[in-house]
Formats: structure tokens, sequence, C-alpha cells
């Protein structure tokens, strides 16, 4: 924790420099990064097996780069566009498959994201940003192996999709920045994976995010 809290501050003074050399926040271009707690939804399993995947409270994080035309900037609000990297663990609690539960199951369901972003930020006349936005993408879904359903490690390609929206502040002495914190729904297409029995097939993947972040526009 002290690291993290250190972590913080530097980056929090970094950005405070950067702020004091700049002119204004309407830079076109952008950098951000957030993180925080996600709520998965129970996934079923079918194919060679049949049962049914609980997880644990999980985290995630996302990095981007984005971009602001100031074409589609207007008094109401402002459009933006960004590609993002994200990386999700949703940490197994209980694995019902074939009528043989493992209360104890090991590691996570890792989803590796590339996703095409869309946001639009709402102007208030104030410090606060409301905002939404909607991603598309690749979503990479590996099972680790020791998870109950007797595979060896294996990963599948899927479509990924989200919807984000929350509120963002932009501070008088840090211009170039915005802190935000906001609800992220991540959704996946349904991942297949190869076993020594046949495949096992796992329902779409569902999961509720509420993260911090920051952004930095350059």
């Amino acid at each position: 924790m002290k690291t993290l809290a250190s972590a913080v501050a530097l980056l929090a003074f970094g950005l405070s420099a950067a702020n004091a050399l700049a002119a204004g926040p309407n830079d076109p271009w952008y950098a951000s990064a957030s993180g925080g707690v996600s709520f998965p939804d129970n996934t079923s399993i079918s194919g060679t097996t049949s049962g049914k995947i609980k997880y644990d409270v999980s985290s995630g994080g996302n990095l981007a780069l984005g971009y602001q035309p100031a074409a589609l900037n207007n008094q109401s609000g402002d459009v933006r566009f960004e590609v993002e990297g994200g990386y999700h663990a949703m940490g197994l609690n209980e694995i019902t498959a074939g009528g043989v539960t493992n209360t104890n199951p090991k590691g996570d369901l890792k989803i590796a994201t590339a996703m095409a972003n869309i946001y639009y930020d709402m102007h208030t006349g104030t410090a606060f940003t409301p905002y939404v936005g909607a991603g598309i993408g690749d979503a990479n879904i590996q099972l680790n192996k020791n998870n109950g359903l007797g595979m060896t490690d294996d990963s599948d390609n899927q479509l990924g999709y989200q919807f984000m929206a929350g509120v963002s502040y932009t501070p008088d002495s840090m211009p170039r920045t915005a802190w935000s914190l906001g609800y992220r729904y991540l959704g996946t297409t349904s991942p297949q994976y190869a076993t020594p029995t046949g495949d096992v097939k796992l329902s779409s993947l569902h999961e509720s995010n509420i993260e911090a972040g920051v952004r930095y526009h350059f």
C-alpha cells in the first residue's frame, strides 16, 4: 500500500508539473489509465460437460491513447475517440461441472482486450464533466489448467464490447488532466476450450466495473 501511495503521489506531482508548463486543456491528443474492482456474472458451462462458474470480486485495468477532434467540439459537449488495451482477471470462486463442485479452483479467467472506443463529454460550465462511452473490439479469454474442468491451458478470441459512464473532474491548477470516477460494463461472446474429452463452451461473459482513472492531454 505504501508503494501504491508513493506511485500515486509521484504521478500527481508529475502531472502537476507538466500542467504548469501548459497553456490550456484543449490539446487533441491524450493518454489515459484506469482501474478498479469488478463484479462478474456467473457463467454457464456446456459441451462435453455442463455446470456453472461463480466468481469472486475481481479487478481490471486499462490504458488508452485518444484523440479529441476540435471539429466535433461544441457548446454542449465534446466527442473523442481512443484505442485501448485492457486486462481483467476474473477470480474463480466455485466451479460445478458434471455434478461435481470444486469450491477451491485455482487461478483466474483472464481477459485481455483491444478496444476502439468513442466517448461523449457533456459540458456543465463547471470543473465536473459527465461522460458516456461505448467500445468494441477483440477479447482474448484464457482459462488456466487446474481450474476444475480438467483441461490444459487454452485461450479463445471472441468479440468484446463495453459501455462506460461517469464523471470527470479537471482542477484549475491542472487544466490538462481529467480525473474520473465511473462505471464500465464489459461483455464478450461465448469462448470455447479444448479438453482431453472434448470441447467445453462457456456462456457469454459479463462483468460490472467501478473504476477510477486519469486522462492527460498533450
